[in-house]
């Protein structure tokens, strides 16, 4: 998988984790291979498995050099694994987290735009009255679902949209529509490997060497080079993350 990542220009790859175990399994993957970094976290539709002890977890496996996020993390109701209020007490922590260590968020939503935004505002707002660092780069909302209005609102507030594979699908006309109106300087692309394959993969395994597929498809929708999207969204990627690819 890393090698024909490789041969696809895709050469710097973030795995994030869902839950504290899987957390460790990511960060472990990210010292192992070079130009892989962990985000670590506990997504929403995995609240249920936090405990006492989680959030110290992550705030140790946090301090290693290549974890660069807190993620995914968020809100999800449309599986509705665990309660609101749970998953609501579960981002509260993880955020509280993400600014103590100044480490930018992954958010996850689905069918929660409308819920998470506000917090997500309330957070940022703080960031800013307290001259916090990660007020310049709070996090990206992950595979984005939302409307125009809404994104054009999330970039001024210095996050990154990211966009995956269903950008390229035929019924995506939402997405399309969003994201052909979003500046360059905003959009991250990602995988969400092993789920939303782009087109003609649809169906089948995800994984990172399918990311030329995304990109070209921004670049039709933006009326831009494929070059140009490229050396933007590695550059977007750098800013968020703080990374530096080891050639």
């Amino acid at each position: 998988m890393f090698q024909r990542a490789q041969e696809n220009r895709v050469n710097q790859m973030l795995v994030p984790g869902t839950t504290l175990e899987t957390s460790v399994e990511a960060v472990q993957l990210s010292e192992q291979h070079a130009n892989v970094y962990a985000a670590v976290g506990v997504h929403p539709n995995d609240a249920l498995t936090w405990t006492a002890s989680t959030l110290a977890g992550l705030e140790e496996l946090a301090r290693s050099t290549q974890v660069v996020a807190i993620g995914e993390i968020g809100l999800d109701f449309y599986r509705q694994y665990a309660p609101a209020p749970v998953q609501m007490q579960v981002l509260a922590a993880q955020l509280d987290l993400a600014e103590k260590l100044d480490l930018p968020v992954i958010i996850h939503t689905r069918q929660s735009l409308a819920e998470i935004w506000p917090i997500m505002q309330t957070w940022h707002d703080h960031l800013v009255h307290t001259h916090h660092p990660l007020a310049d780069r709070p996090g990206v909302f992950h595979s984005y679902e939302g409307d125009l209005s809404t994104a054009i609102e999330i970039t001024q507030r210095n996050f990154f949209i990211g966009i995956s594979g269903p950008v390229t699908y035929k019924n995506a006309s939402l997405k399309q529509q969003v994201t052909a109106a979003l500046p360059i300087t905003a959009i991250l692309t990602e995988t969400d490997a092993p789920y939303l394959p782009p087109h003609p993969f649809r169906g089948q395994r995800n994984e990172p060497a399918y990311i030329p597929l995304i990109a070209q498809k921004i670049a039709d929708l933006l009326v831009l080079p494929l070059e140009i999207v490229s050396q933007n969204t590695v550059a977007n990627a750098e800013r968020l993350f703080r990374w530096r690819a080891i050639v």
